[in-house]
């Protein structure tokens, strides 16, 4: 017997009009994830608003040998809005079925055929792994990302600011 697993909490940043709920409850009733309106980092608001989501991504691979083996894979995607997930049953099956579609491994995040899987459990969950902790990467750097744009702004405004204020006492002596 054998398993490989994998938890990996990660934020990730996404602007709409409105949050995105998580309708899971926890044994409290609580919300399974929870968002938070970070609007106020935006310092050259375009209308739509900022939101930081608590996401994670979990997988397991387990099995009797090295024949014998199932992988499971749970993903949050509450944060993405109707119509923009990629990682949806209704995704991944349309990809299958149009003209040069494959048959994504949803594992591997649509990036490995199903058909051309690693037939080799270790193999396979470090090949899941490596794509997913490429993904945590990629939404980390654009929360570092808009932090650091939203200090820059501050800093030209706050500047802005002092100058404005600067040349406004100069003019009154």
């Amino acid at each position: 017997m054998f398993q490989l697993a994998f938890h990996i909490p990660f934020y990730v940043w996404r602007m709409s009009d409105k949050a995105c709920e998580d309708h899971r409850l926890d044994a409290n009733a609580k919300r399974l994830r929870q968002s938070r309106d970070v609007s106020f980092l935006n310092w050259t608001s375009s209308g739509s608003s900022d939101f930081l989501y608590e996401a994670q991504i979990s997988c397991l691979v387990a099995g009797e040998d090295e024949s014998r083996w199932v992988a499971y894979g749970f993903f949050d995607t509450y944060f993405d809005a109707v119509g923009e997930a990629k990682e949806t049953v209704e995704a991944y099956h349309e990809d299958t079925v149009k003209e040069g579609g494959m048959n994504a491994d949803p594992l591997t995040f649509g990036i490995i055929d199903a058909e051309k899987t690693r037939r080799m459990p270790r193999e396979y969950f470090l090949s899941v792994f490596r794509i997913r902790i490429a993904q945590v990467k990629r939404e980390w750097e654009q929360v570092v990302e808009k932090v650091r744009q939203s200090i820059r702004e501050y800093e030209q405004v706050s500047c802005s600011c002092l100058f404005l204020g600067f040349m406004e006492e100069t003019r009154a002596m």
